[in-house]
């Protein structure tokens, strides 16, 4: 069986994640015998269809343009058993290099219409692929697609071809963060999985699909870290691509980010063998003092202080600050005696580096 598939995604160097779920989606199909093409349309030129007619009328089947899309492209699309259109969602729909792709396939169809009672449409004038609609948001809502769905069903189903299946993903920044390491492993494994039930069985199983759709974190967290994202990308003058290589979560402005921010950096490897509570105090009324509750491999932010910490960490919050988002090195600022703890000190390296 052959597979085209087809990624629209614009950006490279592993930024895009949309390319991430189609390599564990080609991945997937591959294991199940299927010869996959992966196609990365920013590579080739796609010319915008100019709605002349001229593929219906004067050289039918044939666009008058000569670009990559006629030379090379739609050929391995009419050729191909199984196509998959994968884009990140702009302003919920595809990405405009891809939308311009599927309005170039318009030679495959013939002028005339047709009406099956409910609808008015163009016949085929060749076999059409079945398809694939793989996409990612950042909006933590699965509903974000909708209008997606409904154009890609109304497109891609039909008499001449079968929407096989559609894969979307909301809020799919958090596949590429460390905290949600081993939450983004079962969502990959799952698309893997859907990859081979596409190829073996030309749908994907609801069981895997919840898989792929579940959500990761509480979606309140997700807006706030959003957020919080975005305005230390404009303080720091940076796009995300040069915030992202820093490796540092975004800058806490209250005691309230700070608590949701600092869980999320916490080593989870030895958080997860590791049952103890660590109090932060900032030594002032400006500041709210909170303490980590750790057990059972997760952290926990509590307001307040702790009866019997196992550690306390007495510093100023904009030190702390610093110091979490890669401003100032913590050992350094230790020794220079800019923050102290009291307890156990063997923690501070153990969760904290």
């Amino acid at each position: 069986m052959k597979v085209m598939a087809i990624n629209a995604s614009p950006r490279t160097q592993g930024e895009s994640r949309s390319e991430l779920l189609l390599k564990h989606l080609v991945n997937g199909m591959e294991k199940a015998k299927a010869e996959v093409d992966v196609v990365n349309l920013r590579e080739y030129e796609v010319k915008f269809c100019q709605g002349c007619f001229s593929c219906w009328t004067k050289t039918p089947g044939t666009c008058i343009f000569k670009d990559d899309m006629s030379r090379i492209l739609f050929p391995q699309w009419q050729e191909a058993d199984i196509v998959v259109y994968s884009s990140p969602l702009y302003y919920r729909g595809l990405a405009s290099k891809l939308q311009a792709f599927v309005e170039r396939t318009l030679p495959s169809l013939k002028p005339d219409l047709i009406s099956d009672g409910d609808r008015t449409h163009h016949p085929a004038r060749i076999k059409s692929p079945d398809f694939v609609v793989l996409s990612v948001a950042g909006f933590p809502d699965l509903k974000e697609f909708d209008l997606l769905s409904d154009w890609s069903k109304t497109n891609f189903n039909g008499d001449n071809s079968n929407l096989l299946a559609e894969i979307y993903r909301p809020a799919s920044q958090v596949l590429t963060q460390k905290h949600f390491k081993s939450a983004a492993e079962v969502i990959f494994k799952a698309v893997r999985q859907a990859g081979g039930e596409i190829i073996t069985k030309r749908r994907v199983s609801d069981e895997t699909m919840a898989k792929i759709t579940q959500p990761l974190h509480d979606k309140d967290v997700i807006i706030k870290t959003s957020n919080l994202y975005w305005q230390s990308c404009i303080d720091q003058d940076v796009i995300p691509k040069q915030f992202d290589k820093k490796q540092c979560p975004p800058t806490p402005k209250t005691v309230e980010d700070m608590m949701l921010l600092l869980p999320m950096g916490i080593n989870k490897k030895n958080a997860g063998k590791t049952d103890a509570i660590v109090q932060f105090s900032f030594g002032s009324g400006t500041h709210e003092d909170f303490y980590l509750d750790i057990s059972n491999g997760k952290v926990n932010a509590l307001k307040g202080t702790s009866e019997k910490p196992d550690l306390t960490i007495i510093t100023p919050f904009k030190l702390w600050r610093d110091i979490m988002t890669g401003v100032s090195d913590g050992t350094q600022k230790f020794m220079e005696g800019a923050y102290t703890i009291e307890g156990d000190g063997d923690l501070l390296i153990k969760l904290f580096s």
